[in-house]
């Protein structure tokens, strides 16, 4: 196979674990690829890093003037790839060294899925493991399940990258969903998948933005932008309509409270 690949790791403070991360794309067995590291103003020394253990040419490093925020950050990052397809690469995440090889040959074998994503090993701060994430194979169910919740990590995703640019990337609107976002935008126009293999090592911590506070406001904000996306792209059977109902109601009483909190 000589499909090129993209790979799409944006950059905030991730000195602790960049280099990690970025060398889990150097050792994979599949060696046509481009590295875009979009760096986002970072304040620590995770531009040091990147400069100084990895002079490779297939990594092209970014640097923003000012700090734009994660979805722009991307946004910036995808029209930067060049590739066939596009690997999405957390900073703070691990990459099987076998990712590629598997995942670019399922798109290959597969040309009606042009999203394609894995299960996950759950890790620490430490790298530690300590659970597992199994989205669903089965692609009708998973194209059910994903209308109200993502089940995909951002980090095992690799997809058709002019098709991405058709739809317009990320939603600029999205400051937290901004993966599940683009995953709509795919649903609603192709086919997407799963690979029953551990192929990314996600990283949770416990200053994740979900476990803050501050970021509880925007999430409600991205998760009714999301519920009216769905109503308007896809064509919902009663079930999935009460579901929808259910939820936009519920998303509207977080909006209220957190309006006044």
């Amino acid at each position: 196979m000589k499909n090129k690949i993209s790979v799409l790791m944006t950059v905030y403070n991730a000195e602790k674990f960049i280099a990690e991360a970025i060398r889990s794309i150097i050792n994979q067995s599949y060696k046509n690829w481009n590295l875009v590291i979009v760096d986002d103003k970072s304040n620590d020394r995770s531009i040091e890093i990147i400069k100084k253990k990895f002079k490779n040419k297939k990594i092209k490093l970014i640097k923003l003037n000012k700090h734009i925020g994660r979805t722009n950050a991307l946004i910036v990052g995808l029209k930067k790839c060049t590739g066939e397809f596009t690997a999405i690469m957390d900073a703070d995440d691990i990459s099987h060294t076998d990712r590629f090889k598997n995942q670019i040959k399922f798109l290959c074998d597969n040309n009606e899925v042009k999203m394609v994503g894995s299960w996950i090993y759950k890790i620490d701060e430490y790298s530690k493991k300590f659970g597992t994430l199994k989205p669903l194979t089965d692609r009708k169910k998973l194209s059910s399940d994903l209308l109200f919740l993502n089940t995909l990590s951002h980090s095992s995703l690799m997809f058709d990258t002019k098709l991405a640019k058709k739809f317009k990337g990320y939603p600029a609107q999205l400051k937290y969903a901004q993966d599940y976002g683009l995953i709509l935008k795919f649903l609603s126009n192709t086919k997407l998948a799963v690979i029953s293999k551990f192929l990314i090592y996600n990283r949770f911590q416990k200053k994740s933005m979900t476990y803050t506070k501050v970021y509880q406001k925007q999430i409600v904000k991205d998760q009714i932008y999301l519920i009216k996306y769905v109503k308007k792209n896809f064509d919902l059977n009663l079930k999935q309509l009460l579901k929808y109902y259910i939820l936009r109601i519920k998303f509207l009483f977080k909006a209220v409270k957190y309006f006044f909190s």
